[in-house]
């Protein structure tokens, strides 16, 4: 094992033995890497901030291709703060995180994706709509999976125009447009709105997400789409993901219960 030296980000951190720390660093050059990081678990630790899971810096260590890799020194930390700060937007990251975990395998290295994960990170911590970046997020991690889904054009006569209607068939393992929906009665039968966006994210830079504004409605449509999308052809099961939906469940009922009680306020005025 040589020295080296490379730019990385933290997935995940978990305590080890009694003082020190498992961490999981996705480093640009050399793909991702389980580091033993020595009393990393004690208070007083030198490089505490820079194993804190969704930080980064330029981490100097001796990285194993067979077993644990050790971190020898740190330079050049950098953070998100904001994600610290906001509940819903660190749970986004935290799952964003275990999707690069998943999708790729330890020591494989990926800058592009190193790259897309980091400016993903730096947009939810620039306060852009966290859905968007999320779904963006999903839809082109696909392909890191071995997956992608056909959107650009009718898989059965190639239609592309963005503003007719069409709808999803795993039968046929892209969209379809209107023509020939009673074809396939076994299509998502998502909202057209739906798959609108997911054709336009799924090849979307975050750098065009300034001038895109999505109504709630239209979320939880393309939430709807992508949950999908991924239990179909993915299949992960991810305590991060299953979070994010027991959040998004208990907001939805009171926003729900909430309405109700104006509904029957308005009754007795």
């Amino acid at each position: 094992m040589k020295q080296t030296e490379t730019e990385g980000l933290v997935l995940f951190s978990r305590p080890y033995r009694e003082k020190d720390r498992l961490v999981k660093i996705f480093t640009e050059q050399y793909g991702k890497a389980m580091f033993l990081v020595r009393r990393g678990s004690t208070p007083n630790f030198m490089y505490k901030t820079a194993i804190q899971a969704l930080n980064g810096a330029c981490y100097i260590a001796r990285i194993s291709k067979d077993g644990l890799s050790f971190l020898n020194s740190v330079k050049e930390e950098f953070s998100f703060p904001k994600l610290q700060l906001d509940f819903m937007r660190h749970s986004y990251a935290t799952y964003m995180a275990s999707l690069v975990n998943a999708a790729i395998e330890d020591h494989q290295p990926d800058p592009l994706l190193y790259g897309f994960f980091k400016q993903s990170l730096q947009y939810l911590n620039d306060d852009y709509d966290a859905e968007v970046i999320l779904n963006i997020f999903e839809l082109q991690m696909m392909k890191r999976f071995g997956v992608q889904p056909q959107f650009s054009k009718c898989a059965i006569c190639g239609e592309k125009r963005l503003n007719l209607p069409f709808d999803y068939s795993s039968e046929v393992g892209g969209v379809i447009c209107y023509r020939h929906f009673e074809q396939y009665p076994r299509r998502y039968h998502a909202h057209p709105r739906a798959v609108y966006f997911a054709r336009l994210f799924q090849n979307i830079t975050l750098d065009q997400i300034r001038s895109i504004h999505l109504s709630d409605e239209t979320k939880q449509e393309l939430r709807a789409l992508i949950d999908q999308l991924y239990e179909e052809y993915i299949g992960l099961n991810l305590k991060s993901k299953q979070f994010i939906d027991k959040m998004h469940h208990a907001s939805q009922a009171l926003y729900k219960a909430q309405q109700r009680l104006i509904d029957k306020k308005k009754e007795h005025e």
